[in-house]
């Protein structure tokens, strides 16, 4: 079985976080969807409800390119 990894900003760019290595997890997308998830619970960040809806195929890259506007 392979496993997908996506590249996480700990502190997304969308709320100043910077390509650093630093700022950068490597997790699978089950992962990746929940940290956007906790995020968004947290802060009430859109860009952060996005990111987990299209993370989840919620919404389709259109949506969410539509809905960050």
């Amino acid at each position: 079985m392979e496993i997908n990894y996506h590249t996480h900003h700990i502190v997304p760019t969308h709320a100043g976080g910077t390509d650093d290595p630093s700022n950068l997890v490597k997790v699978n997308v089950a992962m990746h969807t929940f940290m956007h998830r906790l995020r968004f619970q947290e802060t009430g960040d859109n860009w952060d409800r996005i990111a987990y809806l299209a993370l989840e195929g919620q919404i389709t890259r259109a949506e969410a390119t539509t809905q960050a506007r």
